[in-house]
């Protein structure tokens, strides 16, 4: 490849951003958001937000590098915004965390390859669905 071409190719600097969040009966969760050359895109009730700048994290935010993107910040949002529509936020089902999973694998493929080369799936998980739980506890339960 020539210089030129390789010059015109530009990728962009991907970064997970995580804040702790002390919850319901002091157990912890997690906020997320992605930062796509220096940019925030967050998931919230509003819909999928754009800042210049972290707005979503208090200075307690740890920033990961991930690696770099042949994706744009705004390819990634144009993408995900049918999905991560106005009003369709749930703090179960579809968060924050939904949509910063969702927008790691646009931006870097394979999810795995981002928790190092320590990481292996535990096959003990690999058919484990929240959903079936929750289906069972309403006929068990009758909930």
């Amino acid at each position: 490849a020539s210089v030129e071409s390789l010059l015109a190719f530009e990728l962009s600097k991907v970064e997970l951003v995580v804040t702790s969040l002390l919850g319901m009966g002091g157990s912890a969760g997690y906020h997320t958001s992605v930062l796509v050359a220096g940019n925030e895109y967050y998931f919230n009730q509003a819909g999928i937000n754009v800042a210049s700048s972290l707005e979503s994290h208090d200075e307690h935010a740890d920033i990961t590098f991930v690696g770099y993107s042949q994706h744009s910040g705004d390819a990634m949002l144009k993408f995900l915004q049918q999905y991560f529509e106005v009003n369709s936020y749930d703090k179960l089902r579809k968060n924050c965390n939904s949509f910063s999973e969702s927008a790691m694998y646009f931006l870097c493929g394979e999810l795995e390859s981002l928790l190092g080369e320590d990481f292996s799936p535990n096959a003990h998980a690999r058919d484990f669905d929240v959903e079936d739980v929750i289906a069972e506890i309403k006929v068990v339960y009758d909930i």
